[in-house]
């Protein structure tokens, strides 16, 4: 069965949903799991998708014609392994030192970090990247209004759920190249 005019399977509709609903709640999950080490808590997140995309990554790597890497391709994919990693760790710390609105709000700001560094790599800045960029400073500027009027939010707190979000615009970038450039399988790229 596929999808209405996409020609899309109708199996991957489902792991889409899937997906969808893990990142929507893994916040609240891993708050609640506060006994746990921060750290601990982000390498059980990283483990749990690297199973789930296991049989994905066995069955691309079989039909890959060369499946091997060149020295850069192993460097590439172990800078984006660290910031997918630096992403977890300060994202799930932020969890214990602000409020969880305040950690998603600050973790999903990767998309005006990438508007910030487009001139820097040459890309062209369009009405509607200055626009978004707008309405998600505003946003962070109003949610910044609330650091110190309760014990639950602080600024240390905001400032490593940003910092998960610049560490992931790093990961974003790796796997654009690895993608686009080197025509690396999803499933290939993405478990390592």
């Amino acid at each position: 069965m596929e999808g209405a005019d996409s020609g899309t399977p109708a199996g991957a509709w489902l792991l889409l949903g899937v997906a969808v609903l893990a990142v929507s709640s893994a916040g609240v999950v891993l708050q609640e799991m506060s006994e746990v080490p921060p750290l601990l808590r982000a390498s059980w997140r990283m483990q749990g998708t690297a199973l789930v995309l296991l049989p994905g990554f066995a069955y691309q790597l079989a039909k890959m014609e060369r499946p091997w890497l060149s020295s850069s391709d192993a460097w590439l994919i172990l800078a984006s392994s660290a910031f997918l990693a630096m992403h977890f760790g300060s994202w799930v710390w932020s969890l214990d030192h602000t409020s969880l609105v305040h950690s998603l709000l600050f973790v999903n700001t990767h998309p005006l970090v990438v508007v910030a560094i487009m001139p820097l790599i040459g890309s062209v800045v369009r009405r509607g990247h200055v626009i978004g960029a707008i309405v998600g400073f505003t946003g962070a500027a109003i949610a910044l209004l609330d650091v110190g009027s309760s014990g639950e939010v602080s600024l240390i707190g905001d400032a490593a759920a940003f910092v998960g979000a610049v560490a992931v615009v790093g990961y974003l970038f790796a796997g654009r190249h690895l993608r686009s450039v080197r025509e690396f399988p999803i499933f290939v790229y993405a478990l390592p």
